[in-house]
C-alpha cells in the first residue's frame, strides 16, 4: 500500500514543484506587463506605438508555431524549458542595466520585446506539452486550473508591484525584479524527480511531422473552432485592448499615476482568480464545451461594458466579470487541446494552435491602435466586443458545445 502511495505521489510533488514555479515566473510576467508599457510612457503617448511594442512581443509565437513545435516533439522537453528561463531571465537583467546606464529609444525596446517574446512562444508551448507528464494523479482541468489561479493571482498583484517598485526604485529595480522571477523558474523544472518519458518522434520528414501537426489542429472541429475563437479573442482583447491598456485606464480614471493605474489592473486579477478557482466546478457542471462557449460570451459582454462607467468600483467591477469568462475559455481551450490531440502530436498540436489563435495579436494591436489615433480609443473598445459574443452564439451549434472533459486517446 506504501509502495503504490509512493508512486501516485511522485507526479503530483513534480507538478507543484512547477506550479511554484511557474507561481513566481508568472508575478514576473505582470510585472513586466505592466512596467513594460508603463516605461514607454516616458518616450511616447501615441496609441500606435504601444501596438508596435505589442506587435514585436506577439509575432514570434507565430513564427514559432510554424516550425518549432515540430522540433518540441522530437526533443526532450524540460532542458528546453530550463534554457528558456534562464535566457528570459537574461534579456530582463541586461534591460535593467541597460536602463540604468544609458539612454534607450523605442526601437530598442521592441528589439528587446521581440527576444523577450520569443523566448515566450517557444517556453509556452514547452510547457504545455509538458503538463500531461506531470499532471498524472490529477485531471488535466484541475491542473491547468491552478496554474491559471497563479496567472490570475499575478495578474492581480503583478501591476500593483511593478508601480509600486517604480515609485520607490526606478525601472531598472523593476526589470531586475523579473529576471529574477525568471531565475527561480529555471530552478524549479532542475529540481523534479524523474519525468515519465513522453514518446518522442524521431523519424520521418521534417515537413511530414510538421505537417500532420498542422492537419490535427484543421481536422480535428473542437481544436479548429476553439483556436478560431481564440484568434478572435486576441484580435480584439488582447492586440488591441491589452497594447493599449495603460491608456485605455488613463482615459476612464483621468490619472496617470503609476500607483492608481496599478490599482486599474485588479479588477483583472480578481476576476481571473474568481474564474481560475471555478473553471474545473464548471466543467465538471456543464461540461468542458459549454464552459468555452460560455466563457468566451461572459468576455465580450464584460469588455463591452468596460467604457460606460467612470467610477473605479464599477470599471473594477466589470474587468472582473470579463476576465472571469476569460479564465474560464482558457483553461477549457487548454484541456480541450491536451485531452483531443495524440501525446506524440502534442508539441506540435500545441505551437500550431497557438501560434493560429496568437497571429492575430499584432495585427489586432497595429490595426486597433492605427484606428484609434482616427476616431477615438474608447469607441474601438466598444465596437470590438460585439464580435465576441456573436461567435459565442454560433458555436452553441456546433460540436464544441457538446465536448466532454474525457480523454480522446
Amino acid at each position: 500500500m506504501s509502495h503504490g502511495t509512493h508512486r501516485r505521489a511522485r507526479p503530483l510533488r513534480n507538478f507543484s514543484v512547477v506550479w511554484v514555479g511557474q507561481s513566481i515566473s508568472l508575478l514576473g510576467d505582470y510585472v513586466a506587463y505592466f512596467t513594460v508599457p508603463y516605461f514607454l510612457t516616458s518616450m511616447t503617448v501615441r496609441a500606435f506605438d504601444f501596438g508596435l511594442l505589442s506587435a514585436a512581443e506577439n509575432i514570434p509565437t507565430l513564427i514559432f508555431g510554424f516550425l518549432g513545435g515540430t522540433l518540441l516533439d522530437r526533443y526532450r522537453l524540460r532542458p528546453l524549458l530550463v534554457l528558456n528561463e534562464f535566457l528570459r531571465a537574461a534579456a530582463f537583467i541586461v534591460l535593467a542595466i541597460i536602463s540604468r546606464t544609458s539612454e534607450i529609444t523605442p526601437l530598442g525596446l521592441f528589439a528587446l520585446a521581440f527576444i523577450s517574446g520569443s523566448l515566450a512562444a517557444s517556453f509556452n508551448a514547452s510547457l504545455q506539452a509538458f503538463i500531461p507528464s506531470l499532471a498524472a494523479g490529477t485531471s488535466l482541468a484541475r491542473a491547468n486550473s491552478r496554474l491559471s489561479l497563479s496567472q490570475q493571482a499575478a495578474f492581480l498583484i503583478g501591476p500593483l508591484i511593478g508601480g509600486f517598485i517604480i515609485k520607490q526604485a526606478g525601472f531598472p529595480s523593476a526589470f531586475a525584479f523579473n529576471g529574477l522571477t525568471f531565475l527561480v523558474s529555471t530552478a524549479s523544472f532542475t529540481l523534479l524527480a524523474r519525468v515519465p518519458p513522453r514518446k518522442l518522434e524521431t523519424k520521418g520528414h521534417f515537413l511530414q511531422a510538421l505537417k500532420e501537426g498542422w492537419q490535427h489542429v484543421w481536422h480535428e472541429p473542437r481544436i479548429r473552432l476553439t483556436t478560431l475563437g481564440g484568434g478572435l479573442a486576441n484580435f480584439i482583447t488582447g492586440g488591441f485592448i491589452e497594447a493599449t491598456l495603460v491608456l485605455i485606464g488613463a482615459q476612464i480614471l483621468g490619472t496617470n499615476d503609476p500607483a492608481k493605474l496599478g490599482v486599474f489592473f485588479v479588477g483583472m486579477g480578481a476576476g481571473g482568480i474568481i474564474g481560475a478557482i471555478s473553471a474545473s466546478k464548471l466543467i465538471d457542471f456543464v461540461g468542458l464545451g459549454r464552459s468555452y462557449v460560455l466563457g468566451f460570451a461572459v468576455l465580450g459582454i464584460g469588455i463591452f461594458g468596460l467604457t460606460w462607467s467612470t467610477r473605479l468600483l464599477i470599471v473594477t467591477s466589470v474587468l472582473a466579470v470579463a476576465f472571469t469568462g476569460l479564465v474560464w475559455t482558457n483553461v477549457s481551450l487548454l484541456t480541450m487541446r491536451q485531452l483531443y490531440t495524440p501525446p506524440h502530436l502534442l508539441g506540435r498540436v500545441s505551437a500550431a494552435a497557438r501560434s493560429l489563435a496568437w497571429s492575430t495579436v499584432p495585427f489586432g494591436a497595429l490595426f486597433g491602435t492605427a484606428l484609434a489615433d482616427r476616431i477615438g480609443l474608447l469607441k474601438i473598445v466598444r465596437i470590438g466586443p460585439i464580435l465576441i459574443v456573436l461567435f459565442a452564439v454560433y458555436l452553441t451549434f456546433t460540436v464544441v458545445w457538446g465536448a466532454q472533459n474525457t480523454p480522446e486517446y
